[in-house]
C-alpha cells in the first residue's frame, strides 16, 4: 500500500468529472515526469480516457489507477501481534466485523500501520472493495488497451505523493519532533482526510461535501460541513489520547475555492497549508507546462499512483 522507494511508472487518476494521467521516469537519483495529461470527461470515461492515450506517447501499458466511493472501505483496527503470513490468513475472518458488505463480494487487503501499538496488539489498516467495482475498472482499462498493474484508494496515494513532498535525509528525521498532521485533498464533490503520525496514516475518512452535480464553490454550506467535519475528525482522534493536530495540508481543486485555507484556519484552530505535489520531481524540458498551470494541487492522487 506504501512506498518506501519511490519508484517510477504510469499514474491514472480516473475521477468523477476529469481524468488525470502522469508518466513517470527515474534519472539517476532524480524522478523526472515525462507526460502528463488532465482532460475533462466529456461523454463516457472510456471515450474520453481513449482520446487522451492517443494523445501521449505512452511507453508503458500497465498503469496503477484509483478505487474511491461507497464500494471502498477503510478500517483501523487493532489485532494481535503477529506474522505477515498470519495476517493475511485471518484477515478475512476478522473483517466480517468492520466492512458492511459481504466478505464473498470484496477483495481484501491489509497492511500494519504500527507493530507496537498497544500492549501486544498491532495497528492494522483493512481496505476492501467490492468486486464488481474492481472488475468494472479493469474493463474500462482493457477496453482502451491498458491493464493494471495496481488498484490504490485515493486517501492513501496522496499519502504517497506528500511522503515525496516530506521528504527529509536521516538525519534531519531524527532531528525533527514527530508531530501529527493531517491531509486533506479536495475533490469537486467529496474529500478525503487523513492523519500521519510520522508518515503512516493512522485514521482516514471521505468526507461528502455537496449533492452530485453541485460543486462546492457554489456552495457556502459546503464549507461550513467540510470545516465541521474535519473538526470532529480532529476531536474524535485527539480522543483517543493522541496529540493535537497542529497542521493541515491541502491539496486537491483547492483554487477553484477562493478563500478556503483561510476559512479552513479560522475555523479549525491549526494551522492551514497548500502543498506542490510535483515540486520534488524535474520536468521534461519538451512537456507543455500549459496543461496544469495553476493546477498542481489537483495532480496529488495521481503522483501518488505513477509512484507505486
Amino acid at each position: 500500500m506504501f512506498s518506501s522507494q519511490p519508484k517510477a511508472g504510469l499514474g491514472l487518476d480516473i475521477g468523477t468529472t476529469n481524468i488525470r494521467l502522469i508518466q513517470i521516469k527515474r534519472k539517476k537519483e532524480t524522478l523526472e515526469i515525462n507526460s502528463i495529461a488532465i482532460q475533462d470527461i466529456e461523454g463516457s470515461p472510456a471515450k474520453t480516457l481513449k482520446n487522451l492515450i492517443n494523445s501521449l506517447k505512452l511507453e508503458a501499458k500497465a498503469v496503477s489507477t484509483n478505487l474511491s466511493g461507497q464500494g471502498v472501505v477503510m478500517r483501523y483496527i487493532e489485532m494481535p501481534s503477529m506474522t505477515s503470513e498470519e495476517l493475511h490468513s485471518a484477515i478475512r475472518f476478522e473483517a466480517e466485523k468492520y466492512i458492511p458488505f459481504p466478505v464473498n463480494e470484496v477483495i481484501l487487503d491489509a497492511k500494519v500501520i504500527k507493530e507496537q501499538y498497544k500492549g501486544n496488539k498491532m495497528l492494522v489498516l483493512l481496505v476492501a472493495a467490492k468486486k464488481e467495482l474492481i472488475q468494472n475498472r479493469l474493463n474500462l482499462l482493457n477496453s482502451v488497451g491498458l491493464e493494471a498493474a495496481v488498484i490504490d484508494i485515493d486517501s492513501l496515494a496522496v499519502v504517497n505523493a506528500f511522503n515525496l513532498f516530506r521528504s527529509k535525509t536521516p538525519a534531519e528525521k531524527k532531528e525533527e519532533k514527530p508531530q501529527p498532521k493531517a491531509l486533506l485533498n479536495i475533490e469537486d464533490s467529496t474529500a478525503c482526510l487523513s492523519i500521519l503520525e510520522e508518515e503512516l496514516p493512522v485514521f482516514s475518512r471521505d468526507i461528502i461535501l455537496t449533492e452530485k452535480g453541485i460543486s462546492i464553490e457554489r456552495s457556502e454550506s459546503a464549507l461550513i460541513n467540510l470545516a465541521n467535519e474535519v473538526r470532529l475528525s480532529f476531536d474524535f482522534y485527539e480522543s483517543q489520547g493522541n496529540s493535537p493536530v497542529l497542521t493541515l495540508f491541502l491539496s486537491g481543486a483547492i483554487k477553484k475555492i477562493q478563500g478556503l485555507e483561510m476559512f479552513l484556519n479560522q475555523n479549525l484552530g491549526a494551522e492551514v497549508k497548500t502543498w506542490n505535489p510535483i515540486s520534488k520531481i524535474t520536468l521534461n524540458p519538451g512537456l507543455d507546462e500549459g496543461v496544469f498551470k495553476d493546477r498542481e494541487g489537483e495532480l496529488a492522487v495521481v503522483l501518488g499512483l505513477a509512484l507505486r
